[in-house]
């Protein structure tokens, strides 16, 4: 998939007022998080949309600090389980 096709709200992007930018061939970057119901679509199943997750940081975006903090934390506990059910085969 071509990261580049991705829709981003022109709101999202950073604004570029006196039109004064150097390599005018790259795209602008995004200056707002990406939303709760972008990244978690299912919050039943509790596991973030890697591929929204992974063209939206290709674009430069970023994240709130609680969203990083619960996707480490669900790493941490996927990680766990498997080393856990690793060490007792």
């Amino acid at each position: 998939m071509d990261w580049k096709n991705i829709k981003i709200p022109a709101s999202d992007l950073l604004p570029d007022p006196k039109k004064d930018r150097q390599v005018k061939d790259v795209p602008l970057p995004i200056h707002k998080p990406l939303t709760k119901e972008l990244l978690f679509p299912t919050p039943s199943s509790n596991k973030p949309n890697w591929k929204t997750l992974y063209h939206y940081f290709m674009k430069e975006g970023r994240l709130l600090k609680e969203q990083v903090l619960k996707i480490l934390s669900l790493a941490i506990e996927t990680f766990s389980i498997y080393s856990y059910n690793s060490t007792n085969i």
